[in-house]
């Protein structure tokens, strides 16, 4: 198999845009090659990109027009799959010949797995631009034994609560500000007969960011990060327990089938108005937006909730 370099896009909160070592495509370059390199040779290039997020595949063509005007003879071709789809097959397509010369990775263990495989070649320290990145945004496509950067982020996220503005307005409900006023959202809204969140847990990438989003405050968030990666904390730390007993607090308040149900489903309960929250990302805003264009959507953070111990011994 002839080894090629390939591109990495980590995104913060969701995947990774990293170079495959394992080229699929006969005129993509060799690993001592740049596409601009190779084009202002008079080479044709072509180089293919996948991703989970076919839809937004008129946005990353219109980018790439920009990159194949400024780099004549290279071509990118974008490919998009189904969410659920895309782990398996491109994990199919690394492992063969037949996989993408940039394929995004969902940073949450999508890298580290390709990593360690070798099927993703470091873009090196010294690229134009790299610098210009969190470090902390870096990590998500950095190789957790080795310390090389494989990928650069393909979009700057946020999480938090989304909520139907629509229906708030008409309830007369209003964003909570405090612990006490969220509990107590909630609490109307189930009395109301609406499904506080929805969320589509049947799909296990959505767990971790549903608990970010409701106890990051409680366990402490970036601080508790770093304490992990120096060994001062780990996971049996009294915050962050306290921190997955908040979530296992808020199950009341979401589907009572929400382990079976994916996330196409809980977004079809909250653009229909059977859901009032989404615990999600700045990502899903354009599915909303095409699922109801008539609705008006809000969006808050959660508030921090009260400190307090772990029930649990």
């Amino acid at each position: 198999m002839t080894t090629r370099k390939h591109l990495v896009l980590a995104g913060l909160a969701a995947g990774a845009l990293a170079l495959s070592a394992c080229a699929p495509a006969s005129d993509a370059p060799a690993a001592d090659e740049t596409p601009a390199a190779g084009a202002g040779g008079g080479e044709e290039v072509t180089l293919t990109v996948w991703s989970w997020q076919a839809s937004t595949a008129p946005a990353w063509e219109a980018i790439f027009d920009v990159y194949e005007e400024a780099n004549p003879g290279v071509t990118v071709e974008f490919e998009g799959f189904q969410p659920t789809e895309y782990n398996q097959i491109l994990a199919t397509g690394l492992e063969g010949s037949d996989g993408p010369d940039v394929p995004m990775l969902r940073a949450y263990g999508g890298v580290q797995n390709a990593i360690r495989a070798g099927q993703l070649t470091p873009i090196g320290d010294d690229v134009d631009g790299l610098d210009q990145f969190d470090p902390t945004v870096l990590r998500a496509a950095q190789g957790q034994e080795d310390g090389l950067t494989y990928g650069v982020p393909f979009a700057y996220q946020t999480m938090q609560m989304f909520y139907n503005k629509t229906m708030f307005d008409e309830m007369g409900l209003t964003e909570p500000t405090t612990w006490d006023e969220f509990i107590e959202l909630q609490e109307t809204l189930l009395a109301e007969g609406v499904t506080p969140m929805a969320l589509g847990a049947r799909e296990d990438w959505v767990l971790p960011m549903f608990h970010d989003v409701v106890g990051s405050a409680r366990y402490g968030g970036s601080q508790f990060e770093e304490a992990v990666l120096t060994g001062a904390k780990d996971f049996t730390d009294p915050d962050y327990v306290a921190s997955l007993e908040i979530v296992q607090e808020m199950q009341k308040y979401l589907d009572p089938d929400v382990s079976a149900i994916a996330v196409a489903d809980a977004s079809l309960q909250f653009t229909s108005g059977l859901a009032a929250q989404w615990p999600g990302g700045s990502f899903d805003l354009p599915t909303f937006q095409d699922g109801a264009p008539d609705t008006e959507w809000g969006v808050y953070e959660v508030p921090p909730p009260p400190a307090r111990c772990s029930t649990r011994p």
